[in-house]
């Protein structure tokens, strides 16, 4: 057995603002250099992944990533510095909260594999 979970971070309306998904097609659009690119290698629809950017950007009013129009010498789309900055906090948040949700599983279930519960 092993623990599975996920963060992301909502408003209050508790709609969904950042979290994995949005944060794997930045790294893939920060590695590619374009957002069609990343939505091809991720599998997913292009007008999906605007809407999403376009709903964190909404809600931090900050640019997530900076697109530039195509034409002669192509487009692309970079991703911003305050998108890294969020990614980066992310990743962070990630490794922290593994380590102390591992120590609480290791606390509470440890013991689910010998079929025992007292």
């Amino acid at each position: 057995m092993d623990l599975n979970y996920r963060f992301w971070i909502a408003s209050d309306e508790n709609e969904r603002i950042f979290g994995y998904g949005l944060y794997q097609l930045l790294r893939y659009v920060k590695l590619l250099g374009s957002l069609n690119k990343a939505c091809h290698a991720m599998n997913i629809p292009y007008h999906k992944a605007s809407f999403i950017i376009s709903r964190c950007e909404k809600h931090f009013n900050k640019p997530i990533i900076i697109r530039a129009a195509g034409g002669v010498g192509g487009g692309g789309s970079v991703v911003s510095d305050f998108a890294l900055g969020l990614m980066k906090r992310y990743e962070d948040f990630l490794e922290d909260a593994d380590l102390q949700l591992r120590q609480l599983y290791l606390e509470y279930f440890n013991d689910l594999d010998q079929g025992e519960i007292q």
